[in-house]
C-alpha cells in the first residue's frame, strides 16, 4: 500500500511543467506591476472547478520542481504557478491573498477551494484576513 506522500508525488513531466511555470511567473513578479499580474491571472483562471485533488497535485508538483530550481520559492509564486498549471488543463481556482492578523505582520498567498479553505497548506497555518481574492473569470467575482 502506497504512503499518502508516494500517492500525490508528481511524475517527471509535471515537475518539469512546474519548474518552467514557476520560473516564469517568478519573473513575472518581480518585473510586473502587481496589478499585470492579477490581470493576468484573471484572465487565464477559467475552465470547470478543480477539484481539490487536482489543486494540491498541482501544488505538489510546484514543492517538487522548487527543490531542483536555484532561487526560493515564496507562497506567492507556489500558489501562482499552481493557478496557472490548473489553467493549462482549463481548470479554475480561486487565489487569496491576507495579511496575518496577530504579530508578526506577515502577508501571505495561497490557493483555496469554493468554500475558502486553503488548499495544500499546513494545519498549522495562522489565520490570515483576505484583502484580496481572485475567483475564476467564470463567477466575475472579486473581493478585496
Amino acid at each position: 500500500m502506497a504512503s499518502p506522500q508516494t500517492a500525490i508525488r508528481p511524475g517527471h513531466a509535471r515537475t518539469l511543467a512546474a519548474a518552467l511555470v514557476v520560473t516564469v511567473v517568478r519573473a513575472a513578479v518581480t518585473t510586473l506591476p502587481f496589478g499585470w499580474v492579477t490581470a493576468l491571472i484573471r484572465h487565464v483562471n477559467g475552465g470547470r472547478q478543480a477539484t481539490r485533488g487536482e489543486a494540491e497535485r498541482a501544488l505538489h508538483a510546484v514543492d517538487a520542481a522548487a527543490v531542483w530550481l536555484p532561487f526560493r520559492i515564496a507562497c506567492l509564486e507556489r500558489s501562482l504557478a499552481g493557478l496557472i498549471l490548473l489553467a493549462g488543463r482549463r481548470h479554475r481556482v480561486t487565489w487569496c491573498l491576507g495579511v496575518r492578523q496577530t504579530p508578526p505582520i506577515a502577508m501571505h498567498a495561497w490557493l483555496a477551494d469554493t468554500a475558502g479553505v486553503p488548499i495544500a497548506e499546513s494545519d498549522t497555518m495562522p489565520t490570515y484576513r483576505t484583502i484580496l481574492t481572485v475567483p475564476s473569470a467564470q463567477t466575475g467575482e472579486i473581493t478585496q
